[in-house]
């Protein structure tokens, strides 16, 4: 079961030592590096920097991009809690189960328009027909899946709905928890940065220790720095999923009164995950960060690799494979590091202890996990997509209203850009694109991540109670979910 505040703040550190590693082998290493080449070396960074001139325009049009999603994303928020949830699931199935066997039925009895053109040959129609059959099937197949997993979709909308609750009643989890997090990201991608500038100086020394990194080591210290950057920037995830499971945990064993409360302790789940669990959070980071540097390896060796003019063509298909199933493992450690945080944040063990119980807990629930999980990813998927297209769309009005005084006899090239305007009228459609949709990107990225973690953090909590969730303090959407079986014992007898 999760605990109580006081009694994780009692707790003992966990995997302390991989904290000291971290600030020994990543944090102390860039730091040197970023001074060497801010005060050290030739200069050849400064100079470079210096030279560097980015039009101001870039800088106007990924910040609006970055609060106009910002902006879009609290309404999302809102839309969210006020909008029916179940109702665009429902429609989300019954729409595509209704779509497929619509155009199955269409090629299957050849009900196709007369106006279009289709094969003539008896092996093309008679491929189509088949096709219609494979999508009647299809259609069919998607409505047994839903009809077996009935009471777990239920069970994903009320989470769901849940979790849209906690974030109204918590903003803090919702706008500053995004801020702050965005922040350490961003200092730690700008201390990265300045890391690798300074390595590229040290390694064009002719005598030293430059030399001799960039004759015997030069591919071990590339991936080293990649590692460090992976290792920080997962170390920050990892906080940021620990405090925001810590708030979604105390936000739902809280009495109905006191849940707008909580939000007050935000900042406090912070300082206790870096204090009581900042090694668990730093093993975790380090080893998600080895399959990344692993996964770009074997990227990087089967381009490489299909270079050759007489690479054969199933050892390209197995660098493929190699390639697919390495993003694979890291896509499956990147869900089971966020269910193991989850479980740090819940009952204060290390990390290999939360993973032991994430695991446990999936094994004996797995329908519910495969539900909720998909559920919520399908949200935030859909949610991103929202949120980068609004302020890709906002980019290109506004560079259409800037350049509408072009003269019609010189129009506007969205390559070469326009004559006239100013501001993102000087630049071009997909210059004026491209860096709003990649400033929203940043920001959607750092509100529906708090989004995804509460609804893992609300799921756990409601299995942690044995499945007897009917008490005062469980949300609203949950207990409706109780209420509407008409027999609590039956709902639990079926989920046990």
């Amino acid at each position: 079961l999760a605990i109580k505040p006081s009694e994780l703040a009692n707790r003992r550190p966990t995997d302390v030592l991989f904290l000291v590693l971290f600030v020994i082998f990543s944090l102390l290493p860039q730091l040197g590096l970023a001074g060497y080449a801010l005060f050290g070396g030739a200069g050849n960074a400064r100079e470079a920097t210096s030279q560097l001139h980015l039009p101001p325009e870039l800088f106007q049009v990924i910040g609006c991009a970055m609060v106009l999603c910002l902006l879009t994303g609290i309404a999302f928020l809102q839309f969210t809690r006020c909008f029916p949830i179940r109702l665009i699931i429902y429609t989300a199935i019954v729409g595509s189960a209704g779509m497929l066997a619509l155009i199955g039925v269409t090629l299957a009895f050849g009900l196709i328009p007369e106006d279009l053109d289709m094969p003539s040959d008896d092996f093309s129609r008679v491929a189509v027909r088949r096709g219609g059959d494979l999508m009647i099937l299809a259609a069919v197949l998607e409505l047994m899946v839903v009809c077996c997993f009935w009471q777990e979709i239920r069970l994903s909308i009320a989470v769901l709905r849940s979790t849209s609750t906690f974030l109204w009643d918590v903003p803090s989890v919702s706008l500053l928890y995004p801020l702050l997090f965005g922040v350490m990201h961003v200092a730690g991608l700008l201390l990265w940065a300045c890391a690798v500038a300074g390595a590229a100086e040290l390694l064009q020394e002719e005598k030293g220790l430059g030399k001799t990194l960039r004759e015997e080591y030069a591919a071990q210290s590339i991936f080293g720095l990649l590692l460090c950057y992976f290792w920080g920037n997962g170390l920050v995830t990892a906080l940021s999923g620990f405090a925001t499971a810590r708030v979604a945990s105390e936000w739902y064993f809280a009495e109905q009164p006191d849940k707008r409360k909580v939000g007050a302790r935000a900042l406090e789940a912070v300082r206790l995950g870096l204090q009581k669990h900042g090694g668990s959070m730093a093993l975790g980071a380090l080893l998600l960060a080895f399959i990344r540097v692993l996964n770009l390896l074997f990227f990087w060796a089967g381009r490489e690799r299909r270079r050759l003019p007489d690479d054969s063509r199933p050892r390209r298909c197995w660098l493929g494979l190699r390639e697919a199933v390495a993003g694979c493992l890291e896509a499956a450690a990147r869900f089971a590091s966020k269910q193991a945080y989850v479980e740090v944040a819940l009952s204060g063990c290390s990390f290999f202890q939360g993973a032991g119980r994430a695991a446990s807990r999936m094994a004996s629930a797995p329908k519910r996990f495969a539900a909720v999980e998909g559920a919520g990813a399908m949200q935030r998927a859909t949610s991103e997509v929202l949120l980068v297209g609004v302020a890709g769309c906002a980019a290109g009005f506004i560079w259409a209203m800037r350049n509408i005084e072009v003269d019609q006899d010189d129009p506007v090239d969205i390559v070469s850009g326009g004559p006239y305007g100013h501001g993102l009228g000087k630049m071009t459609l997909v210059q004026a694109v491209v860096p709003a949709c990649f400033g929203a990107w940043l920001v959607a990225e750092s509100m529906l991540h708090p989004v995804s973690v509460a609804t893992s953090s609300i799921l756990h909590c409601w299995l942690s109670e044995d499945l007897s969730a009917a008490g005062a303090h469980v949300p609203k959407p949950l207990r409706s979910l109780l209420e509407l079986q008409g027999d609590d014992d039956a709902f639990v007898e079926h989920y046990a």
